[in-house]
């Protein structure tokens, strides 16, 4: 962090057998610009025509939050 075009994430295996995965990207009003399901052990999210600024990550298993994360776009 800070990232640029793509943020990079990596999940550990015993999470896609414990439920769905979601990633949420969400601006700093609440809004929520990204929502995708999590289908690998790697995943990205496109953040590059995204506004320079503070984001909050969020990973979400079976619609509870489980991890969130401060992202910097610059």
């Amino acid at each position: 962090n800070p990232a640029i075009s793509d943020i990079y994430i990596e999940f550990e295996k015993e999470l896609f057998e414990e439920g769905k995965i979601v990633m949420k990207l969400i601006d700093i009003t609440g809004k929520q610009l990204v929502s995708k399901q999590a289908n690998h052990l790697w995943e990205s999210l496109d953040i590059l025509k995204l506004a320079n600024g503070i984001y909050l990550l969020t990973i979400e298993r079976d619609g509870i939050v489980i991890d969130k994360q401060k992202i910097i776009k610059e």
